[in-house]
């Protein structure tokens, strides 16, 4: 709660606290679907912020690893939902940023890179589609020595 630095005694920033059984309860909701379209569509951009967040950053006891692994998929597929029902309702923008976000959570994940692309896609912007692609292609293989989906490889395939 407190910093000293240069002799000074100051309040430290108080990281953002998330209510980690809301988080959890949203999380769960987006999986399930259980949130319509028009509330994706209505809702503020900052009603995602819990999924965004980490819990538990800096434990590594056995317990905490396990809640943080926890969290962590299920936030991915959360992220992952949500992500995509943007897209369906044309919220590219915080599609795509949704999608970035669940890279961060997991970055061989495919659905959200495929989310992605064909955001990019629809705006018919083909070369950064491709290029998404082609990034993870190139992921994949080095990391994994996979390729993409057949599902991903028919999507890009109509950029040619």
């Amino acid at each position: 709660m407190l910093q000293a630095s240069e002799g000074r005694i100051v309040l430290a920033e108080q990281p953002e606290c998330v209510d980690i059984h809301a988080a959890w309860d949203l999380a769960h909701a987006l999986v399930r679907r259980s949130i319509s379209k028009q509330e994706i569509r209505t809702s503020s951009p900052e009603r995602w912020t819990p999924l965004k967040s980490v819990v538990l950053d800096g434990e590594s006891d056995e317990q905490s690893v396990s809640v943080q692994q926890e969290w962590n998929h299920l936030r991915l597929l959360a992220l992952d939902s949500l992500s995509q029902m943007l897209l369906a309702c044309e919220e590219m923008l915080l599609a795509v940023e949704m999608a970035e976000s669940a890279i961060k959570v997991d970055p061989l994940s495919e659905s959200p890179h495929r989310t992605i692309t064909a955001a990019f896609m629809r705006r018919s912007d083909n070369a950064t589609a491709w290029r998404v692609f082609q990034d993870y292609s190139t992921v994949l293989d080095t990391e994994l020595g996979l390729m993409p989906s057949l599902e991903y490889r028919e999507l890009v395939s109509r950029i040619k």
